[in-house]
């Protein structure tokens, strides 16, 4: 993520994009993804080019350990 501007009280101020996607990672971290899943995943949605069966896999590896 990006640094966030920051308030006059210092607080930090994110946008609605930032916003989303750090609800996806609180998201995911409930269903008990890891820290480097969650990377891949933002990855693979930065790039929507990018072929699905990466972002299946990920998914299904989470399932079987869950």
């Amino acid at each position: 993520m990006p640094d966030a501007k920051r308030s006059s009280r210092k607080q930090r101020l994110y946008g609605r994009k930032a916003l989303e996607r750090l609800a996806f990672i609180r998201h995911a971290r409930d269903l008990g993804f890891t820290l480097e899943a969650i990377r891949d995943l933002l990855s693979l949605s930065d790039r929507p080019d990018r072929s699905v069966a990466a972002t299946d896999a990920i998914s299904t590896a989470q399932l079987d350990r869950g």
